[in-house]
């Protein structure tokens, strides 16, 4: 049963850096998973901007400092980007988590990091303390030793979700 919520995907001063609805699927206390539809409007309040998601996005977060987002590509292929991020939290009808500015892309048998220069430039401005530094790598490495493995969520559990329709709001 999947049920609306908003997600908040934070900064670590606290500001929100992006804003949107989408449908919590999987409440483990362990896992979370959501779907994000094309056509949903996505507020990136720290630009001031508004866009639309122009495909449909399948979304995990475990207890791991870590939040990866998948959909397919124009070739039907699915990629993944996980964002380094403390563990998310969840609280009636909201689901939020802290980007640490560090990302994995995944795809094609290849994982890269990516963000590293602005992962440092952000500790430095912000102050991450070190275990949060040291969270944000170990959950991205956490991840690339899953999507190997193909454990969870990488195991077809968001890739199956990019093919369902998500039930219709009630």
């Amino acid at each position: 049963m999947s049920r609306p919520v908003v997600v908040e995907k934070r900064k670590w001063d606290g500001s929100v850096s992006a804003r949107w609805p989408a449908r919590l699927l999987d409440d483990d206390p362990d896992r979370l998973v959501w779907v994000t539809e094309a056509g949903t409007c996505r507020d990136r309040l720290r630009r001031g901007e508004r866009e639309v998601v122009d495909r449909r996005e399948a979304t995990a977060a475990g207890s791991a400092w870590w939040v990866v987002t998948a959909w397919a590509d124009d070739e039907g292929r699915v990629r993944y980007e996980v964002d380094a991020a403390t563990p998310a939290l969840r609280d009636d009808g909201l689901v939020a988590f802290v980007d640490l500015d560090l990302d994995l892309s995944l795809g094609d048998g290849e994982a890269r990091l990516e963000d590293e220069d602005q992962f440092a430039r952000r500790s430095r401005e912000m102050g991450y303390p070190a275990e949060v530094r040291h969270g944000a790598r170990a959950g991205l490495a956490d991840a690339a030793r899953r999507w190997r493995s193909k454990r969870w969520p990488f195991d077809g559990t968001l890739a199956d979700l990019l093919a369902e329709r998500t039930p219709s709001r009630s």
